[in-house]
């Protein structure tokens, strides 16, 4: 049997079959190909099956017994894998938001599907898919681990608004300090009064800044259905990543609160927490009480547990009180059921994304 050394397609299978065709030709089982080329049958076993690779030495053995060229067989192996990695490459990319990142300008847009595989591994600051896997394994474990079969994301989409989160968070913030976080809860807490994102985002971001956590605000990509997540970044600094992802004011301040609870409670144990519709855990129970808690202070429980729908005008006035706004109140109330879902929701903030500044703005 002659093979040119210049054949050389870019076959998807393995070279095993290449292999296997040739010995069926001359007659040959693993046993006697073994014994006439000095390789060992396990070699020649694991070539057939696609599970092992031609060494340099298996190639030579195996052109001076079949009278191919070495070449041919080194080549063989290397179109084989170049084939794998494009075949992952391409599988991994099908699964990245990449139409989303370039709306929303966090990649180049190309129409050859080798440079949009480039642009996402620039994005993630890794040379190649399998690099990836291995950079992005807390990060991946988490995002699948997080969320319920009812939580409606993507795990790529995840980690993906995960990393920009990391791009954009501030890299020279203060020292991490819980003490100072603790310390600032009630100013933070009271901004929740002012209903203009524009004017309190910048205030938030200041204070959590001076405690050493990094704010982000960000829109999700197509297939993240996450509303907030606290994880660190390389330096071990946390950042507190929030999607807005019901557009009002009630929902915006709880998921904050919940994940400074997190950040307060659980960061010791370096975990990442993404929040959406979660499986119940421990930790996801205690965040929840901690905003609980610090939404609606123990002393003044028993009073909003007294409120109900027909004392509406005493709303505004209670939660000028305690210091929150009217609609996160409502909110409350909500899920405590002392109104149902559908009353008072006037009484709540609405925001909307700026398409023109990708900022959160007041409805």
């Amino acid at each position: 049997m002659s093979i040119s050394m210049d054949f050389n397609p870019d076959w998807v299978s393995p070279p095993g079959h290449t292999l296997t065709d040739i010995m069926c030709e001359k007659g040959l089982n693993i046993t006697e190909l073994a014994i006439h080329t000095g390789i060992s049958e396990f070699e020649i076993s694991t070539v057939v099956d696609g599970s092992g690779r031609i060494s340099p030495n298996i190639a030579e053995s195996l052109s001076l017994f079949l009278g191919t060229s070495k070449d041919f067989w080194l080549n063989r192996d290397s179109f084989y894998l170049a084939s794998l990695e494009r075949q992952e490459s391409v599988e991994w990319f099908e699964a990245i938001p990449y139409q989303s990142m370039v709306k929303n300008g966090w990649v180049p847009k190309f129409k050859k599907i080798e440079q949009k595989i480039r642009a996402c591994l620039d994005f993630f600051a890794v040379d190649s898919v399998q690099q990836w896997f291995e950079e992005y394994e807390d990060l991946l474990h988490s995002a699948a681990f997080r969320t319920s079969k009812s939580f409606d994301s993507v795990t790529e989409s995840t980690v993906t608004w995960l990393q920009k989160g990391r791009l954009d968070s501030d890299h020279n913030p203060s020292k991490w300090s819980r003490d100072e976080l603790k310390g600032r809860l009630n100013r933070i807490k009271k901004l929740s009064i002012l209903k203009d994102p524009e004017i309190f985002i910048p205030i938030l971001r200041k204070e959590l800044l001076a405690a050493g956590v990094s704010f982000v605000l960000l829109k999700c990509p197509q297939g993240c259905s996450a509303s907030g997540a606290t994880y660190f970044d390389k330096h071990s600094k946390p950042i507190l990543l929030m999607s807005a992802r019901y557009l009002s004011d009630d929902h915006f301040w709880f998921t904050l609160f919940h994940e400074i609870g997190h950040l307060l409670l659980h960061s010791e144990s370096g975990q990442i927490f993404i929040e959406g519709n979660c499986e119940e855990s421990v930790e996801e129970n205690e965040a929840d009480e901690f905003a609980r808690n610090l939404i609606i202070p123990q002393e003044h429980f028993d009073e909003f547990m007294a409120l109900t729908a027909k004392e509406w005008r005493k709303f505004p006035r209670f939660a000028k009180k305690i210091g929150i706004s009217t609609g996160l109140l409502v909110g409350q109330m909500q899920f405590f059921n002392l109104i149902p879902p559908s009353y008072f929701n006037k009484f709540k903030a609405r925001y909307r994304w700026c398409i023109e500044s990708d900022h959160l703005v007041c409805k």
